[in-house]
Order: C-alpha cells, then sequence, then structure tokens
C-alpha cells in the first residue's frame, strides 16, 4: 500500500487514514541533493546489477532479453523522447503475456508496474532527473530501491559485514522454507484425505513465512551491492512490519515502502491534491489489487485464484475503515498489541498465499 495512510516516521507524526505525510521537496533541494550524492558506481556494482537480468534470460530466452532491452531503453530516452520512453515502459507491462513459465510471468510483470511507474516518475520530476547521468536514470528504473533517497555509508566495513549476514539469514531462512513448502505440497498430500485443516494451515503458515521474508531477502541482496559496490545505502524497504499496532500502520509505514511510492505518487496524491481524501484511499487499495492481480492473471490461473487476491485487498481495506472510523486504542484491547495484526492476517492472508503457491507450485 502507500504512505497516503500514514508514516510513523514522517513529520506529521501520525497514522491518520486521511493524511498525506509526504513532503514535497522543491526543486533547489532535490538538485542540490542529488548533486552531492552521485559518484559513478564501482564495476562490482555493475556486474551484481546485470547478472539477475543475465540469468532470468536462460529461462525465457529473447523474451526476457527484450524485457530488460526495455528497463535499459527507457531511463535511456527518457531525458529528450517521453512519447518513446512511455511507449518502451509500456512493454514492460506487455511482454510478460507472451512468456511460457507461469512464475516468470509472475515476476516480470509485477516488476514491470513498477519499472513502468519509474519512468512516468522521471518525466514528472525532470528538474531531478535532468541534472543526473544516464546510468543513474537507468539505475533508478531497473533497481528495486528508490535510488532518490541515496546516502553515504559512514562505517564502511561494519556496515558490510552487517549487511552480508543480514543476507546470508534472509538467504538461508527462504531456502529452508522453499524446500519445506515443496516436500509438503509434493510428498505430503496423503494429508488430504485425513484433516484438510492441518494440511493447508502448515501450508499458508509456511507460506507467510515465505512472503514476509523474500522481499527482506531482495531488500538486503540490493543494499549489499549498494554499500559494497558503491559506497551508498538507501532505506530498508520494511520497517520491521511484525510491531505494527494497526492493520492500516502495517500498511502505510511497515511493509514494501517501494510499492508504497509507487501507488503513492500515481494514485493516492492525484486524488488527495484534489481535496478527494476519500476517493485516495479507496482507489490506492483498489490500485494495489490490480497491481497484484495482474501478475497472477497472467500465471494463467483461474478467476478464482484471481479474484481470491484481488478480495484480499478489499478486505483489507475495509479492516482499515474500521480500525479509523472506530477510534479503538488497540494496545489497551490486547496485551500484546500486535495480535490484532497477527490475527487478522491470520484469517486473511489464505485469499493472498494460495494463489501464490499455485504459481510456484
Amino acid at each position: 500500500m502507500t504512505r497516503s495512510i500514514g508514516n510513523e516516521n514522517s513529520s506529521s507524526g501520525g497514522n491518520d487514514l486521511f493524511d498525506d505525510p509526504v513532503p514535497i521537496q522543491k526543486k533547489g533541494d532535490l538538485v542540490t541533493q542529488q548533486s552531492s550524492i552521485i559518484a559513478h558506481p564501482h564495476r562490482l556494482f555493475w556486474l551484481l546489477c546485470i547478472l539477475p537480468p543475465i540469468v532470468f534470460s536462460f529461462f525465457e530466452g529473447w523474451l526476457a532479453a527484450s524485457w530488460f532491452l526495455s528497463a535499459v531503453l527507457a531511463p535511456r530516452l527518457s531525458k529528450e523522447y517521453s512519447i518513446v520512453s512511455i511507449i518502451v515502459g509500456t512493454g514492460l507491462i506487455f511482454l510478460p503475456w507472451f512468456m511460457v513459465i507461469s512464475w516468470s510471468r509472475f515476476i516480470c510483470s509485477m516488476s514491470g508496474i513498477v519499472h513502468f511507474s519509474r519512468v512516468l516518475e522521471l518525466m514528472r520530476k525532470k528538474d531531478y532527473f535532468d541534472h543526473t547521468p544516464w546510468w543513474f536514470r537507468y539505475l533508478y528504473v531497473h533497481v528495486y530501491h528508490d535510488l532518490s533517497k541515496l546516502k553515504d555509508v559512514a562505517d564502511l566495513p561494519t556496515q558490510s559485514k552487517e549487511m552480508l549476514k543480514k543476507f546470508a539469514t534472509e538467504t538461508f531462512y527462504l531456502i529452508t522454507t522453499a524446500i519445506c513448502i515443496h516436500i509438503w505440497s509434493k510428498h505430503c498430500t496423503w494429508m488430504l484425505d485425513y484433516n484438510i485443516a492441518v494440511y493447508y494451515t502448515i501450508r499458508w503458515s509456511l507460506s507467510m513465512f515465505a512472503a514476509y521474508h523474500g522481499p527482506l531477502l531482495v531488500d538486503y541482496f540490493y543494499r549489499s551491492i549498494f554499500i559494497i559496490g558503491w559506497g551508498k545505502d538507501v532505506d530498508c524497504t520494511s520497517d520491521r512490519p511484525i510491531q505494527s499496532k494497526t492493520v492500516s500502520e502495517f500498511w502505510a509505514s511497515r511493509w514494501n515502502l517501494v510499492i508504497q511510492q509507487v501507488l503513492h505518487s500515481n494514485i493516492f496524491r492525484p486524488f488527495y491534491n484534489r481535496g478527494w481524501k476519500f476517493a485516495a484511499v479507496s482507489f490506492t487499495f483498489i490500485g494495489s489489487a490490480l497491481f497484484h492481480t495482474y501478475p497472477v492473471l497472467l500465471s494463467g490461473l483461474s478467476m478464482v485464484s484471481v479474484m481470491s487476491m484481488f478480495s484480499f485487498f478489499i478486505v483489507h481495506f475495509f479492516i482499515v475503515c474500521f480500525e479509523y472510523w472506530s477510534k479503538v486504542d488497540y494496545s489497551k484491547v490486547f496485551p500484546f498489541y500486535s495480535w490484532w495484526v497477527v490475527a487478522l492476517f491470520a484469517v486473511t492472508s489464505p485469499l493472498f498465499l494460495e494463489p501464490i503457491c499455485l504459481i510456484f507450485d
């Protein structure tokens, strides 16, 4: 979701559903910030950045190569050829239709939406990006993190070791969980004949663990590259989501801040600036639902799975509205405030998790 629902780290200091806590930077601030932080990245950084596209191209051949070529061309042309940039960026969204493997369709279509949003951001903030070299615009579109928020690393050796340790830990968690999910889904189906509830409870619990640690693995992977190969760092894409006091706080300022920014820039702010606060929040959740539903549709799953994914975000929209209008302090209702969030996700997460399980089965 987006920061549109609040951000505990914002200057407004609250989690108001209908407040926009993201400050608008002035042109002078953007130029000064960017000119002071950009330095050409080390070769190691470039090697690791192009390695994932090269590896992925082995699975889908020229289609994957074309997809990543679009990711290169879009920011390269954006400075002078805005229309061409939009056309090329649109290819990032529609090329996955022609891919064969379901999980590659899923990953590329979801990434393509983020890439296309970044292309629009390049043109929306021309005063900012006109002062950046082409390779920075490429990285801004292609890399998962928001590179407009780069910062220098104070203690390079210490932070490098810390980030590599986190990356290794998340890799171990994810690989172990993936093996467990595979074993359970392929070799424990006999459990369906005895207790179907137990089978799906374990399946979804393992999947939830993987869904939680997957984005963290991507986050630490790129941040390790930034620190070791560039001497720069960015903010973490998640802020201890398990400590969320409410579902609203989870989506607002704790989980997947990269996607939050995409939805905030392209959906929430245009409505909010017109004074349509409720419409801004409503369409932001609908946009998030479509963002996650489109890759599921491309994966070839049934409409039941597609609507399951869509329903997950609509249900959470109503939960967030209930939290806002009820004005209940859940830290007093529950001895451990996170129980409210954990319980709601435990009940609703199968709507999200089962389509993902079917894609990767």
